[in-house]
């Protein structure tokens, strides 16, 4: 791979991402890592251990709430530094944790001056260089590697997922849709959306998954490909997910459906109400419909074991989370008393809920969303 730095306009880029790498060094150099890939539980079973990066971008949308939006995913899907996937009562696999928010080319969470909230051992803040936003992601994917290599970890054992600062995983549900994949084979997962017969990708907000096989091929490949696209701005300073996903199938690596055996989806491009709804925007429903998958609506519209939810600010991330982790005391409650739990600043893309939407999107997190039992939470 070294050898593929010395492009020109590359190897700048690459030297320069090593900066700051040195305190993360000293920080992960505090913990007990595994130097193998498998290690046998107290049963003597071989449990196969991989490590998960969720690398978190800064979103564009009302970027002073990102402080407040960092407490909330450390609360909630970012609190966890371990889960297991269990059968039988013996561990069958592990992923290790790792919190990655992304700090925009320097800025201080991208404009926001409130306190960042403590970071525990397994989170800490990558300063990107880049501005260009497809590059961002490329240096996220080397400062994943780095670090990868700095535990004593195989590529083969690395999955990276993207998010937003207002993307929301269920976790357990993510890693039970992956556990049955390898890192060490080319792996793109997430919600596919077509703008025209030769452009099909990712959304990045719905967020997506890359096996740590994809991300060395993405990053051995990048530099040809980003010598040939410099000039142009419309790929580098455009949408990620797009810029992303073009050089992904550059490389020869295709986005398959994710969509779960009654073609529903897993990953989602807003919070529950409006996705149960189809209350979407036009362009969502023409691009998935060119797709092959359009838009459903109510409980047709979400896999059981859904993946992501988008557009949801950390008040509601911490709501659903609650729900999800207790359906059972959210189902006992009157209408009107969820509706009182419920947060009311969930931003200008999601809706409070109230009336038959209400109804709705309470059948959906109550009746049909569940998480993986399988997957245990440490």
């Amino acid at each position: 791979m070294a050898d593929k730095y010395d492009k020109k306009g590359y190897k700048k880029w690459a030297l320069r991402s090593v900066a700051g790498l040195g305190l993360i060094a000293v920080a992960l150099a505090g913990v007990n890592y595994a130097k193998l890939d498998s290690s046998p539980d107290k049963a003597g079973t071989r449990v196969d251990i991989n490590d998960v990066v969720l690398t978190v971008f800064p979103t564009s949308v009302d970027n002073k709430r990102h402080a407040e939006r960092m407490g909330s995913i450390l609360k909630t899907y970012g609190k966890s530094p371990k889960f297991q996937y269990k059968v039988g009562g013996k561990v069958i696999k592990e992923w290790r944790i790792w919190v990655r928010f992304t700090d925009k080319h320097g800025d201080t969470m991208a404009g926001d001056s409130s306190p960042v909230p403590p970071l525990p051992p397994h989170a800490a803040i990558w300063k990107l260089k880049e501005k260009r936003h497809t590059a961002q992601f490329t240096e996220a994917l080397e400062l994943a590697f780095k670090e990868q290599h700095i535990r004593g970890r195989s590529h083969e054992k690395l999955w990276i997922v993207k998010l937003d600062t207002i993307t929301f995983p269920l976790m357990e549900n993510l890693l039970y849709y992956i556990k049955d994949f390898d890192a060490k084979y080319h792996h793109f997962l997430g919600r596919r959306l077509r703008i025209n017969k030769d452009l099909i990708f990712l959304s990045g907000g719905a967020g997506f998954i890359v096996s740590g096989a994809a991300a060395k091929h993405y990053v051995e490949y990048y530099p040809s490909f980003y010598e040939e696209r410099l000039k142009d701005d419309s790929w580098m300073m455009g949408a990620r997910d797009v810029g992303v996903t073009t050089t992904f199938v550059k490389s020869g690596i295709q986005p398959n459906s994710t969509t779960d055996q009654q073609k529903r989806q897993r990953f989602h491009l807003y919070a529950p109400l409006k996705t149960v709804m189809g209350k979407v925007d036009q362009w969502v429903t023409d691009y998935s419909q060119k797709t092959g998958e359009p838009i459903s609506k109510g409980k047709q519209c979400c896999s059981p074991y859904s993946v992501t939810f988008h557009y949801m600010e950390g008040p509601e991330m911490v709501a659903l989370d609650g729900v999800m982790r207790d359906q059972e005391k959210w189902t006992k409650l009157k209408p009107s008393q969820r509706i009182e739990l419920w947060p009311k600043d969930v931003g200008g893309y999601s809706e409070v809920p109230k009336g038959p939407a209400a109804d709705q999107m309470w059948g959906l997190v109550l009746d049909h969303l569940r998480l993986a039992t399988e997957i245990i939470r440490l």
